[in-house]
C-alpha cells in the first residue's frame, strides 16, 4: 500500500522590490582607468614580476591521468618537481 503525502502549505507570496535604484544604468560612465588602458600605461597581474617568481606551463595529456616529467625539463636549472 502507498504511503499517503502530507499536504503542503501554499507558499507565501512575495512581494516585487520597491523601485529600483540603477546608479550607472543608463547613465555616462567613464571608469578610472579608461586612459590608462587606452593609452597601454595601465598595468595588468601578467606584467608583474617579483624575484624568484617560477613559472609553469600545463600540458594536459589527452590519454594519461597520471604526470611524469620527462625529456630536458629533468635537466633544467632550477628545476622544481
Amino acid at each position: 500500500m502507498a504511503e499517503q503525502q502530507k499536504p503542503v502549505a501554499p507558499a507565501t507570496p512575495v512581494e516585487p522590490p520597491k523601485k529600483m535604484e540603477f546608479r550607472l544604468l543608463g547613465h555616462n560612465y567613464v571608469t578610472p582607468d579608461l586612459v590608462a588602458k587606452v593609452t597601454g600605461k595601465a598595468k595588468y597581474a601578467e606584467d608583474f614580476r617579483a624575484d624568484g617568481m617560477v613559472f609553469i606551463k600545463l600540458m594536459p595529456s589527452p590519454r594519461h591521468l597520471v604526470a611524469k616529467v620527462t625529456g630536458k625539463a629533468k635537466y633544467a636549472e632550477d628545476f622544481r618537481a
